[in-house]
């Protein structure tokens, strides 16, 4: 599949590139005009959402939330139903549920939060970005030099998983690293790490190369830019081992006069990877599951 897809590149290239670039340029009077496999597509999508923006026409509609009481407890809670666009709605429906009495019911669920998938290219360049405000040319120079000093394995990887063949690797970085980084080993369990966990071995999305790991080297002589980018990649790798945040989340469903209510509590039972406490404002997160 690897082979067939750099050929079909290599024909879009030339029929594509070649060829229309060839026909614009000639149809704008000598005036060079590109076209490509990927320019013309994002061009494309940058022109569909130009038009959508010009042409949209703003709706006028309502929310509505209800004070309700239940005992000793109140809350409120937001209606659930079509969307609200004619203020006379509003003002019936507000009538017919105002001082009345409704009923009550409560759905809870038990949801986890995994950690961050390994690290590949994008995620590290994002990252450095928004917590160190480095350009993207910046953070791949400064991935290049781990990699020549021999911290890192290839960095132009566009995977975030690895294959069974990483797996020798991963726990033996992760023991030496564990005493150059003592508080990412807080609350993590090695056995986490191990073949059967899809989220970091499955081979069948790995590209041509598996996401970023450190190799099994203590970091030393670094620069103060590699030392942050390095971080990045040392602590994405150390949430491999951590529990998936723990939530209880209760759905609690209020019905009046056939009209729905609802508030969603959030209760936090374990921390998980969160409680290790890094920089985690801006990181991508997994959302939630059963």
């Amino acid at each position: 599949p690897l082979r067939n897809a750099g050929l079909a590149r290599s024909m879009c290239d030339y029929i594509v590139g070649i060829n229309c670039s060839r026909s614009l340029t000639l149809a704008g009077k000598g005036k060079t005009l590109s076209a490509g496999r990927v320019q013309s597509v994002v061009l494309s999508l940058i022109y569909d959402r130009q038009v959508a923006r010009e042409t949209f026409e703003p709706e006028t509609y309502y929310t509505l939330k209800g004070m309700f009481q239940q005992g000793d407890f109140t809350y409120e809670a937001s209606y659930k139903g079509d969307r609200l666009t004619e203020p006379e709605t509003v003002r019936q429906i507000i009538e017919s549920v105002e001082q009345q009495e409704g009923t009550c019911t409560v759905e809870d669920k038990t949801k986890y939060q995994e950690p961050p998938l390994l690290p590949n290219l994008t995620d590290v360049a994002v990252l450095a970005n928004q917590r160190h405000n480095f350009k993207v040319s910046r953070t791949t120079k400064i991935l290049e030099s781990l990699y020549l000093k021999k911290l890192i394995t290839y960095p132009r990887s566009s995977s975030r998983h690895v294959t069974p063949n990483e797996y020798p690797l991963m726990r033996a970085a992760y023991w030496v690293l564990i005493e150059v980084y003592p508080n990412l080993q807080k609350g993590g369990d090695i056995s986490r790490l191990n073949l059967n966990n899809p989220r970091v071995f499955d081979a069948t999305l790995v590209g041509d190369h598996h996401a970023i790991l450190p190799e099994v080297a203590v970091p030393h002589n670094l620069t103060e830019e590699e030392q942050l980018v390095y971080q990045i990649i040392v602590e994405r790798f150390f949430l491999q081992f951590q529990a998936p945040v723990k939530s209880l989340q209760r759905k609690v469903i209020t019905k009046v006069a056939n009209h729905t209510f609802q508030k969603t509590f959030k209760k936090i039972e374990d921390n998980g990877w969160k409680g290790l406490q890094l920089n985690f404002d801006h990181d991508y997160q997994e959302d939630e599951i059963d």
